[in-house]
C-alpha cells in the first residue's frame, strides 16, 4: 500500500511539474506593465502601452504586440495592471533592457508566470540581490536560483561558501531547456501583486 501511495504521489508530482512547465512555456512571450493609469471600459490598451513605450522607456521603433488586456480584479480608484504577449523576442528584449530607466517610479515591468512560480521568485529576490551586491554571478531559472554556477537550496541556511547548500548547476531541471534559461530579472518600479497571476482574459 505504501509503495502504491508513494507511486500516485510521484506521478502527481510529474504531472505537476508537466502542467507548471506548458504554463511557463505559454506566457514566454509576456510582459506584464503596472501603474498605467486611466483605466476606463473604452480605453485603447495597445495604443496606451505603446505611448508608455516610446515615452517611458524612449523606445521610438514600434513594437508589435498581440493581446493586450488588462487582467485581475477592478477596484475602484485603483489601475490593473495590463499585459500584453509580444509577437517578436526582439521588441520584448529591447523592453526588458531599457526597465531600468523606470527606477523610482509608479511603473513597473515584469514577466509573467504561474502564481506558485513567480511567488517561489519572490522569495528568492532578497537572496539573489545580496549575492549580487557580493559581486557572485546570479542566475534566475525560473524559479531555481543559481549563484556562481551552483544551485541555491532555499530551504537550507545561506551561505556563500558552504557546499551542502548548493548543488552542481547540471542536476535535472524538470521541463526547463537551455533557451529556456534567463538571466535574472528583477521587477524594476512598482510590485503589484495580481502581476502573479495565470494567463489573463479580459473582464
Amino acid at each position: 500500500m505504501s509503495r502504491s501511495m508513494e507511486k500516485m504521489r510521484k506521478q502527481e508530482k510529474e504531472a505537476d511539474a508537466k502542467i507548471t512547465d506548458l504554463q511557463c512555456r505559454s506566457m514566454k512571450a509576456n510582459l506584464i506593465f503596472t501603474g498605467l493609469e486611466g483605466e476606463s471600459r473604452n480605453e485603447d490598451t495597445e495604443s496606451k502601452l505603446k505611448m508608455f513605450i516610446s515615452r517611458e522607456l524612449g523606445i521610438t521603433t514600434d513594437v508589435t504586440v498581440g493581446n493586450v488586456p488588462r487582467f485581475g480584479r477592478f477596484v475602484s480608484g485603483q489601475f490593473r495592471p495590463i499585459v500584453a504577449r509580444f509577437i517578436f523576442q526582439r521588441d520584448l528584449q529591447l523592453v526588458k533592457s531599457q526597465a531600468y530607466k523606470l527606477k523610482g517610479s509608479q511603473f513597473g515591468i515584469r514577466e509573467q508566470f504561474p502564481t506558485d512560480v513567480a511567488e517561489r521568485r519572490r522569495i528568492l529576490y532578497p537572496v539573489m540581490r545580496d549575492a549580487r551586491n557580493d559581486g557572485s554571478r546570479v542566475r534566475l531559472v525560473r524559479d531555481r536560483l543559481y549563484i556562481n554556477g551552483r544551485y541555491y537550496d532555499p530551504d537550507m541556511s545561506y551561505d556563500y561558501e558552504d557546499d551542502d547548500v548548493f548543488c552542481d548547476a547540471r542536476d535535472t531541471v524538470i521541463g526547463v531547456n537551455d533557451d529556456d534559461d534567463d538571466e535574472a530579472t528583477v521587477s524594476v518600479g512598482m510590485d503589484d501583486e495580481a502581476s502573479k497571476g495565470p494567463s489573463p482574459s479580459e473582464d
